[in-house]
């Protein structure tokens, strides 16, 4: 069931409410196109993007064209996922380390609030804090360098497929 008709006459779009009856009833009136005789409620509507041909005919190449292009997308598309799934691989096994370490934090944070911590355990959680903090700093460092490796290595290929 329509509610609404869109013609395409001359690239120019106009929209008719109703169903396809109500549609050609304007077209009818007086002989002329309805694109001539719109009705008060019709709107212009935006433009639609050209939409690229299919099968061999797209963009003049034959299908052996086609088919080359379709294998060298192939082997980008290989290229790419063999280059940014190691990155991606050790960026999660980073990203592991950081929560187990912000774990290891938080568990030093909950035994100094311990009312039962000797003064001498209070001293040892202090410097095993201080040790973890600084190793923590190291695996940020290198989750931003595996990041921005990543993020080089995909803006490399993207640059590749235009």
């Amino acid at each position: 069931i329509a509610n609404r008709v869109v013609e395409v006459v001359a690239g120019k779009l106009d929209s008719y409410i109703g169903n396809y009856d109500d549609y050609l009833r304007v077209a009818r009136k007086d002989g002329s196109a309805p694109a001539a005789e719109a009705p008060a409620t019709s709107k212009p509507l935006p433009a639609e993007k050209p939409r690229p041909e299919r099968g061999p005919e797209r963009r003049g190449e034959d299908s052996a064209d086609r088919k080359e292009r379709k294998r060298r997308e192939a082997q980008l598309r290989s290229e790419k996922n063999r280059a940014t799934n190691n990155l991606k691989k050790q960026i999660r096994a980073c990203e592991d380390k950081i929560s187990a370490t912000e774990g290891k934090i938080e568990e030093i944070h909950f035994a100094f609030a311990d009312p039962a911590t000797t003064p001498e355990k209070m001293a040892e959680l202090g410097r095993e804090e201080k040790a973890v903090k600084a190793f923590l700093e190291d695996l940020y460092r290198e989750w931003e360098k595996l990041s921005s490796e990543l993020e080089e290595v995909e803006k490399r290929f993207a640059g590749m497929r235009d």
